[in-house]
């Protein structure tokens, strides 16, 4: 496979995966590059799989947000879920002495 036909075919691997997930499906990256297992690593590299704060379950490209454990006057107690837009968390004051007032 030459450089030029290899770029096209990663190109439209790319292509394939990312319209699979706009549309809820999740294709492995084996299953989508069954015929050309060679570019699973250049494929993966372009959708992002390799970067370290994205979600990889099932070959997924979900950011990875960092939390912080605290934010101003408090305290990050827990994350309770995240999306596209950002993260909910769960914070408690931190001048609570026994962590009652939540809010």
């Amino acid at each position: 496979m030459t450089d030029s036909t290899q770029h096209d075919r990663i190109e439209v691997l790319v292509r394939q995966w990312r319209t699979a997930e706009q549309s809820g499906r999740r294709i492995p990256l084996e299953e989508l590059c069954s015929d050309c297992p060679e570019l699973i690593p250049h494929v993966s590299q372009k959708i992002g799989l390799n970067d370290p704060l994205v979600n990889h379950e099932a070959g997924s490209v979900t950011p990875v947000f960092m939390v912080p454990e605290q934010i101003g006057d408090f305290r990050i107690v827990q994350l309770l879920g995240q999306g596209g837009m950002g993260q909910s968390t769960s914070p408690k004051t931190s001048d609570s002495s026994d962590g009652s007032h939540s809010r």
